[in-house]
C-alpha cells in the first residue's frame, strides 16, 4: 500500500516530524502513546529516496525563447538536463539523492520572444502519470489535471500528450507543480508554435 500526502506547516521555530503507521484499534491516547513507543523505524526502501531536501526548485531560460524560430521543451526528473537533489536521511544518518525529485515544487518560468501563439503541451516519457499543473501568463492562472480516461496515461507509450492551453509569444510563461507520488518519470513540456507541426518535434531542442 502507498501512501502519499502534503502537509504545510508555518512555524517561527524549529519543529521535529514524523509519521506512524498505527494498529486500526489503538483508538485511545492511551493506546496510541503505547502504540507508539513499540514501533520500530522502518528501514528505507530500494528506492533510497527517504530523506530532507530543498522544497522548491526554480528554473528559467537566460535567453528568451523565439516561439517563431523552432519548437521547445522543459524536461523534467531524467537526472540529466533536470538533475536530482542531494538530501539528507535523518534516521540512517546518509546522504541521499531524490531521483526524481518526488515532493518537490517547480516554479518554471519561460521568457518568450516575437509574435503569434504557441500551444504547451505535456508529455510523459517514462510511463504512468498523473498530476496537477498550474499555467499563467499574467495574473489568472489555469490549472490543468492530467489523468487517464480510457486507461492510464503515458502507459507504455511516448505519444500521449495533453494540452496544457494555447500561450502568446512576448509574455512570460509560468509553469508550478509539485512531482507526484506513484508516477514515472521523466517526462517534457512541449512548446509547439500553432502553426507547426507536433510530429516533427525533433527531441533533442530544449528552451
Amino acid at each position: 500500500m502507498l501512501v502519499s500526502g502534503i502537509l504545510e506547516v508555518n512555524t517561527k521555530k524549529s519543529v521535529t516530524f514524523g509519521v506512524a503507521v498505527l494498529p486500526a484499534d489503538a483508538n485511545t491516547e492511551e493506546a496510541e502513546e503505547k502504540a507508539l513507543k513499540d514501533l520500530e523505524v522502518l528501514p528505507a526502501d530500494f528506492h533510497n529516496r527517504r530523506g530532507v531536501f530543498p522544497m522548491a526548485i526554480e528554473k528559467e531560460n537566460e535567453a528568451p525563447w523565439d516561439v517563431a524560430e523552432r519548437p521547445g521543451s522543459i524536461v523534467i526528473g531524467d537526472g540529466k538536463i533536470d538533475s536530482y537533489y542531494p538530501g539528507y536521511d535523518e534516521l540512517d544518518k546518509v546522504n541521499r539523492s531524490n531521483a526524481g525529485n518526488f515532493g518537490m515544487e517547480y516554479d518554471i518560468t519561460v521568457h518568450t520572444k516575437g509574435t503569434g501563439q504557441y500551444r504547451l503541451l505535456f508529455n510523459p516519457l517514462g510511463g504512468i502519470y498523473e498530476g496537477t499543473f498550474t499555467v499563467w501568463e499574467k495574473v489568472i492562472p489555469s490549472v490543468y489535471n492530467v489523468e487517464g480516461h480510457n486507461g492510464y496515461f503515458g502507459n507504455k507509450t511516448i505519444y500521449d500528450v495533453w494540452n496544457m492551453g494555447v500561450w502568446n509569444a512576448g509574455n512570460d510563461l509560468h509553469i508550478h507543480f509539485t512531482v507526484a507520488g506513484a508516477t514515472y518519470l521523466p517526462f517534457r513540456f512541449l512548446l509547439i508554435p500553432v502553426n507547426g507541426d507536433q510530429k516533427a518535434f525533433p527531441a533533442e531542442d530544449k528552451v
